[in-house]
């Protein structure tokens, strides 16, 4: 009797626990092809690992522990744009980034092939022209990639096909925008005399409709980031959440930091403060307490952070550290990982957090930015891309 068909007798007594047992001590590489065996294999993984609700916990520790033990691979590759990366997104399969002179790609985290990629700026680009505004607001929902233009307006796009789906404007200039789910939502500054708004986009019966309410403070957002039915605006002087459900109710909580950028995981708030030493702070908002604040690696503060629900990335400021090495035509900038369950946890010292660094080397006049998925760590430095894939699948 063959090694197979002994192990296959184990699924006809009945072994299920044992059978678990032994496919969740496997790397993941190896139980994606145990898969491809025969059904009977390709069956038992999907129910009894992937659809159990203890096959998944015990996945999830496997690649928590990926993480912490920083057990990667690393992968690279480029981006065919005239300017570099201003924003960067992702989800499981697929890296999406914007640029300065507003092109949109799409790249296989995998393999990093691209698999669209868009201009769709409204006047032609110059590198010699500073115009902030491109592409600094981009997100990603479930079917859609929403992206504000150089004139202000939200434009559409289906994530798989970069097909227009929509080209709408909020009746002001949008600053800020985010997605939930397929919902986008937008801080629009006064314009013409009408004051500034949060608008919220979403298709009813196959169009896209708008639903706005009159907010002063959007006018001054520098960030926002929504979590099921909460949203938050940061502002230079502080956070204010609102139920999105409840928009004209007028916001709910009030967190007193001033805010750069923003990641909500509700009743937690992770900002990136306006103040020095510009570092990371951790709010429990209903509590309206701050649990800790940390200063970046090379003490310039922050300028990026995002989210994959489990861990947080943080980058160190950019722009400053540009301007001030302009004789020497490259730099490092530290990235640094933070798993959030640590941070909410007032019992656990700065000192005692687990708290990575990876060093991002950059050319002269280019900015270092970051974004998670559950599995990967995708950083962009200038046109240059790494992918730190943890779970190698």
């Amino acid at each position: 009797m063959s090694q197979v068909d002994m192990f296959g007798s184990f699924f006809l007594m009945n072994m299920d626990e044992f059978l678990q047992n032994v496919f969740l001590c496997l790397d993941p590489a190896s139980l994606k092809n145990c898969r491809c065996v025969c059904k009977q294999w390709n069956g038992f993984i999907k129910e009894s690992i992937w659809n159990s609700r203890l096959g998944r916990a015990r996945l999830r520790e496997k690649l928590r522990l990926c993480w912490r033990k920083s057990s990667f691979r690393v992968s690279e590759f480029g981006i065919n744009a005239s300017a570099g990366i201003s924003w960067i997104g992702c989800d499981q399969t697929f890296a999406y980034f914007g640029t300065w002179s507003e092109f949109m790609g799409a790249y296989e985290i995998h393999t990093g092939n691209p698999k669209h990629e868009v201009y769709f700026r409204d006047k032609p680009f110059s590198p010699y022209t500073v115009d902030h505004d491109c592409c600094e607001s981009m997100d990603l929902g479930e079917d859609y990639l929403a992206v504000v233009t150089d004139v202000g307006e939200i434009i559409l796009m289906d994530k798989d096909t970069s097909v227009l789906s929509e080209k709408m404007g909020t009746g002001g200039r949008v600053s800020r925008i985010k997605m939930s789910k397929n919902k986008v939502v937008a801080t629009v500054d006064a314009m013409r005399g009408r004051r500034a708004q949060i608008s919220t986009l979403e298709t009813m019966e196959g169009k896209w409709k708008i639903r706005s309410v009159v907010v002063d403070d959007a006018e001054a957002a520098n960030d926002l980031d929504v979590d099921g039915d909460w949203l938050v605006i940061g502002t230079g002087e502080s956070s204010k959440i609102w139920k999105l459900s409840e928009l004209e109710k007028g916001p709910v909580h009030e967190i007193s930091a001033g805010t750069f950028r923003v990641v909500m995981q509700f009743p937690f708030l992770f900002v990136l403060s306006t103040y020095d030493p510009y570092g990371l702070q951790v709010w429990n908002i209903l509590t309206n307490t701050m649990i800790r604040e940390i200063e970046s690696e090379d003490d310039r503060g922050f300028e990026f952070i995002s989210s994959n629900g489990d861990l947080i990335v943080v980058v160190s400021e950019n722009e400053e550290h540009r301007r001030s090495h302009l004789d020497d035509p490259h730099h490092n900038v530290p990235v640094q990982l933070f798993e959030i369950k640590e941070l909410i946890d007032p019992e656990i010292p700065d000192s005692q957090l687990w708290r990575p660094t990876i060093w991002s080397t950059v050319n002269k006049g280019d900015l270092v930015c970051a974004a998670m998925n559950r599995t990967s760590l995708v950083i962009a430095a200038g046109l240059d891309v790494e992918v730190y894939k943890f779970w190698d699948d």
